[in-house]
């Protein structure tokens, strides 16, 4: 379990891509599942438990569409599987990171909580830029094209889940 989550954070750091993940349904459903779990408990801090469940199958089903339909116009259909997972991994430890900033924005309204509106737009520079990072390698072009994606990703994803669950803006 180790070695998975090492390996997503050197996809992290720009050091490993997408195309280096073994090719497993077993690591993609457990790489599925932890993101599920991690994404829960950020979306349960400010929503009750069915409105936090239902928050996490859409942004799971908004990440699954948005990279089959990125990967079936460019003719890559066949990198889904190892692009998905890096996508899931990733975010996954993002997110973990992002879990005491998170609560410490909807409990604080002082210098920490500052701060904390700080770290989570370093994190979500960050993201951003792992997210380019996987575009590049899976769509084998340069990373500004790759941060493109990135942007279209996060902003399609940020307009959708605000949308659907207005709430969830409002608070944030």
């Amino acid at each position: 379990m180790f070695e998975i989550l090492k390996f997503f954070y050197d996809i992290c750091l720009f050091r490993k891509g997408p195309q280096d993940i073994p090719y497993s349904r077993l690591l993609t459903q457990a790489t599925l599942a932890g993101y599920a779990l991690v994404s829960f408990l950020m979306f349960f801090m400010s929503a009750h438990f069915f409105k936090a469940l239902l928050q996490v199958a859409t942004d799971i089903f908004i990440l699954a569409s948005f990279t089959y339909i990125t990967l079936s116009i460019t003719g890559k259909l066949a990198r889904y599987q190892k692009t998905f997972c890096a996508l899931l991994g990733t975010d996954m430890l993002i997110s973990l990171c992002a879990i005491p900033a998170t609560a410490s924005m909807l409990v604080a309204n002082n210098i920490l909580g500052d701060m904390a509106v700080l770290a989570m737009i370093g994190l979500m520079l960050w993201h951003w830029a792992v997210i380019g990072h996987i575009f590049r390698h899976t769509l084998s072009e340069s990373f500004s094209f790759g941060f493109g994606i990135g942007f279209l990703y996060m902003f399609s994803a940020y307009l959708v889940m605000g949308l659907l669950f207005p709430e969830v803006s409002a608070a944030n």
